[in-house]
C-alpha cells in the first residue's frame, strides 16, 4: 500500500549552499511537494479585510530556525501568539527559537507585552 506523504523535513539553510542537499532544505521539499507557499494566501485574505486580525495559536511545533522563513510571515502578522509547551525543558527550547528567529531585544519585548503568550499543556482534557 502506498501512502501519500506532504511532510517535509529538512535542514538549515546556508549562504553558498552545496546544492548536493537540495533534497534536504525545506525550501526545496515545499516545491518539491508541492505544499509551496499556501499559508501566504490565508494571511492575505487576513491582512485584506476578510478578518481584520488573527490570533495564530502554535501547538506542537519546535519553532526551529529551519522553518524560519513561513514563521516570521505568519507570527509578524499575528495580533497575538499562543505558544503551547509541554513542560519547562520544551518552554526553554522554544524561547531559544525564538531568540534565534528574532533576536533577543524582539523576543523579550514580545514576550514582555504579552504578544507571544506562552501556555503549558498538560494531559487534561478541559471543556469550557
Amino acid at each position: 500500500m502506498h501512502y501519500k506523504n506532504n511532510m517535509v523535513l529538512g535542514v538549515n539553510e546556508q549562504e553558498n549552499q552545496n546544492l548536493d542537499f537540495i533534497y534536504f532544505i525545506k525550501y526545496f521539499q515545499r516545491i518539491q511537494k508541492r505544499t509551496g507557499t499556501a499559508y501566504t494566501s490565508y494571511i492575505n485574505l487576513c491582512l485584506n479585510g476578510v478578518m481584520e486580525e488573527y490570533e495564530l495559536h502554535i501547538y506542537g511545533h519546535s519553532l526551529d530556525i529551519t522553518d524560519k522563513d513561513i514563521l516570521l510571515y505568519t507570527m509578524e502578522n499575528a495580533c497575538k501568539i499562543y505558544i503551547y509547551y509541554y513542560d519547562q525543558e520544551d518552554f526553554e527550547h522554544k524561547v531559544i527559537n525564538l531568540i534565534n528567529l528574532f533576536g533577543r531585544e524582539k523576543t523579550e519585548e514580545n514576550i514582555q507585552s504579552k504578544h507571544f503568550d506562552f501556555i503549558e499543556t498538560n494531559d487534561e482534557i478541559i471543556v469550557e
